[in-house]
């Protein structure tokens, strides 16, 4: 199970109350919405046509920013080498 707490450690009061939105909850609702719903229906690209994509042209060397789960670069992370850094924001 992927921690879906935000690690917001030393962060001021507005940046508090905004990763205060991305609850368990909330993470759970938006991979259902994003990854089962839009993409295949809206973008008509299947989450695991992208993950493939992905995952052939990720690299050691790879950096990944962004709103949501980080389900991507967390499926990626557990078939490659632990050498990289891994943030989601």
């Amino acid at each position: 199970m992927m921690n879906h707490e935000p690690s917001i450690y030393g962060a001021d009061g507005d940046t508090r109350k905004g990763a205060a939105a991305y609850t368990p909850l909330a993470l759970a609702f938006y991979d259902l919405a994003v990854l089962g719903f839009s993409n295949s229906f809206v973008w008509q690209c299947a989450s695991q046509v992208l993950l493939d994509f992905y995952n052939q042209h990720i690299s050691d060397k790879h950096l990944d920013i962004g709103v949501g789960t980080g389900f991507f670069s967390i499926d990626a992370g557990s078939r490659r080498p632990r050498r990289r850094l891994h943030c989601s924001i």
